[in-house]
């Protein structure tokens, strides 16, 4: 999802379009209409991953303005054979005995 929303973000960038993370946000639900198993997946890690594309924008935007003091390259696609993730918030799953 997260390489998904990149280049939703990125296509709207070249467009010279502005994509907020609601926008992103609505990306998402409308994903969520067309994928099927999109909708097995809980929807509080989905959008753990639209907050980490939007941290990583905020990022990358307050380096090249000059808030960050630090040089933070853009938002880059992951690759499977990179490390693999899932973020959960607290109540979002529990475990059965």
């Amino acid at each position: 999802m997260y390489n998904h929303l990149l280049a939703f973000s990125q296509s709207r960038y070249l467009n010279k379009i502005k994509t907020s993370a609601t926008q992103r946000s609505l990306e998402l639900t409308r994903l969520k209409t067309e994928i099927p198993w999109l909708q097995e997946v809980n929807a509080q890690s989905l959008q753990q991953t639209g907050r980490a594309l939007d941290t990583a924008y905020k990022n990358w935007f307050d380096s090249i303005s000059g808030k960050r003091p630090d040089q933070v390259k853009a938002p880059k696609f992951k690759k499977k054979t990179k490390r693999q993730s899932a973020r959960f918030t607290k109540g979002s799953f529990r475990f059965e005995n």
